[in-house]
């Protein structure tokens, strides 16, 4: 991955991470990832410990460090320049299937050649002090630990300094049911507000997971062509309730009711809604992604009619997307699944539109905030989804 990225000469880098790697397996105690099936696919946790751990621990920097020759110390740190340019992404995803997005985007000119990046796995220190490393002599004990890092919060600063936050969608788990990356959204979309319409944010998605969406949108139309009431079903549980917190479940309830075979059911998935309050974390974080996820205010657009209510599903009050009576604004959580919900279903309409399975981008944008949308390139499937 890194060696399409990074000068030939840091080649040396690559030697001491595979005579780390090889090393360290030597460690009874190593908490190495066997692989437990022959098509055992590579990610960043994987990437992580297999790779980055083993340079920060000889080298006592993160990787993006490692592979600057200017940072020697923490002196030295203060002359890097600042991000521009976030990626949010699941760590559980392929990531031959990242550089093949930030290749195309970087084509597309949304990363320029000039954009500083901050990508997780690369810029935080990644740790091997904790409890995986609890026998091994492996643990580098001046490194910071994975709490210090989250209590100093760099998501938060990072997302809400950037100019250009982007969401990468790849075949693996879902990015959204992942809370730290509801979390980074929030920030990104706060700071987008605040900006008036200066700072960008884009969805996009690896073609592996294009395809995966274009195959299940196919199957819908299937099912609404052979049951003629899932159509409304569907809308009723899910497409036009965009912020409502229990969708994700409605919609299993949904085609589990339907009748679908489990294979149906399980690819069907990738298109359900997004459920921001149900999405998992650490417990340590929990209360503070929350509470930063409840921080975000939404205004919606003038045709959006929707009121809350009491819900004989649930204690909570909902959204009910047929009322005549309109709420003009949208707090935390449904703020979130709104946006997340609403840009997806424009991300949707463009795999429906385009048979190739390329990497697709739609612009997010706030609301009835009277945000202009920056020009972006219309190759490679790329559409303005402002809600």
């Amino acid at each position: 991955f890194l060696s399409a990225t990074v000068p030939h000469e840091d080649n040396k880098i690559h030697d001491l991470a595979k005579m780390l790697y090889d090393d360290a397996k030597k460690d009874h105690y190593y908490p190495d990832f066997q692989p437990t099936d022959p098509a055992d696919q590579m990610n960043w946790y994987k990437f992580n410990r297999t790779y980055t751990e083993n340079l920060t621990r000889a080298m006592g920097k993160g990787l993006s460090f490692c592979y600057n020759p200017s940072i020697t110390d923490a002196n030295s740190v203060k002359n890097v320049e600042d991000a521009t340019t976030m990626i949010s992404y699941a760590y559980n995803s392929d990531p031959s299937e990242m550089l093949e997005v930030l290749q195309e985007l970087n084509q597309q000119k949304i990363i320029n050649d000039d954009d500083k990046v901050f990508f997780c796995s690369f810029a935080n220190f990644q740790v091997n002090k904790d409890d995986k490393f609890r026998k091994s002599n492996l643990g580098n004990t001046n490194a910071p630990t994975v709490g210090a890092q989250v209590d100093d919060n760099p998501f938060e600063k990072i997302a809400r300094k950037v100019k250009k936050f982007i969401i990468v969608h790849t075949s693996g788990v879902d990015i959204y049911s992942r809370k730290w990356c509801c979390y980074e959204l929030t920030r990104a979309l706060m700071s987008l507000q605040q900006s008036a319409g200066e700072n960008q944010i884009y969805m996009t998605g690896s073609k592996a997971y294009c395809k995966k969406v274009r195959d299940a949108l196919k199957l819908q139309e299937g099912i609404f062509t052979e049951i003629p009431e899932a159509e409304d079903f569907f809308r009723r549980n899910y497409i036009t309730s965009y912020a409502h917190s229990h969708a994700s479940i409605f919609f299993k309830k949904a085609l589990v009711g339907l009748g679908l075979d489990k294979s149906t059911i399980e690819k069907m998935m990738v298109l359900s809604p997004v459920d921001s309050q149900r999405s998992s974390c650490g417990i340590k974080v929990m209360s503070m992604l929350d509470d930063g996820i409840m921080q975000l205010s939404i205004t919606l657009s003038d045709d959006e009619h929707y009121e809350l209510r009491d819900d004989s599903r649930s204690s909570m009050p909902e959204i009910d997307p047929n009322a005549t009576n309109l709420v003009d604004k949208l707090q935390g959580f449904r703020a979130v699944n709104h946006v997340i919900n609403k840009v997806r279903k424009s991300y949707h309409d463009i795999l429906k539109k385009d048979q190739q399975d390329q990497v697709a981008v739609v612009q997010v944008a706030i609301p009835n905030a009277a945000i202009p949308k920056a020009d972006i390139p219309k190759a490679g499937g790329n559409e303005n989804g402002g809600l």
